[in-house]
């Protein structure tokens, strides 16, 4: 008898050791692709896959993605949108919205989001916006450059390359677009990506989901 208890006490722990290994290889298989991505952005070796899709079903998927971190950590996500119909690359907008999004859950210490698109006279805007502490100035003068981190890593939730806004604003200009951010310290942030009319399907009839 105990030496089973020892076999299963043993096989446990095995478990847990292959869980944190394979946590732990996921994380740095991120963190390598993640360099790649921003190598090829800065070589110009990005190519872009338009194509014609709601801005609202967009920011509904990345709500429902953060879903059950939100419920976990009493975050409430809304979303605002008008019937913007884009022609872009889906996947390079969902990857900015999912970094801009991520850095609002790790970072600004808020209790909502707003995920929100509108139509303007030079395209379309999609913004992120939390309730959060908000960034200082000299901070924002830092935050897109790239391996930029502004905590600590003791006071980080988890680890990263300090490449995700930086790989944003990469992926809004080869879009034609500019990412901006609005904020002060306790007012919470507002980043906003300003696309370009061109980033409009001209024929939003013929758009599919």
């Amino acid at each position: 008898l105990v030496g089973s208890e020892m076999c299963i006490r043993d096989r446990d722990q095995a478990e847990l050791y292959g869980e944190k290994i394979s946590v732990a290889a996921s994380h740095l298989l991120k963190m390598i692709n993640e360099i790649l991505d921003y190598t090829s952005l800065e070589l110009g070796d990005l190519k872009l896959e338009k194509r014609s899709f709601p801005i609202g079903s967009l920011l509904e998927k990345v709500r429902d993605q953060f879903s059950i971190m939100a419920a976990e950590k009493s975050f409430a996500i809304k979303v605002e949108c008008d019937g913007v119909i884009a022609f872009a690359d889906y996947q390079r907008c969902h990857q900015i919205l999912v970094n801009l999004v991520g850095n609002a859950f790790k970072f600004s210490k808020a209790d909502e989001i707003i995920l929100r698109a509108y139509v303007t006279e030079n395209g379309f805007n999609i913004e992120v916006q939390d309730n959060g502490c908000g960034i200082s100035q000299d901070a924002q003068a830092l935050i897109f450059g790239a391996f930029q981190q502004l905590e600590p890593q003791d006071n980080r939730l988890e680890g990263g390359t300090g490449l995700g806004l930086a790989m944003c604003k990469s992926l809004a200009a080869a879009h034609g677009a500019e990412l901006t951010v609005q904020s002060s310290p306790g007012a919470g942030a507002k980043f906003t990506v300003a696309m370009p009319q061109s980033a409009v399907d001209p024929t939003p009839l013929k758009a599919t989901a």
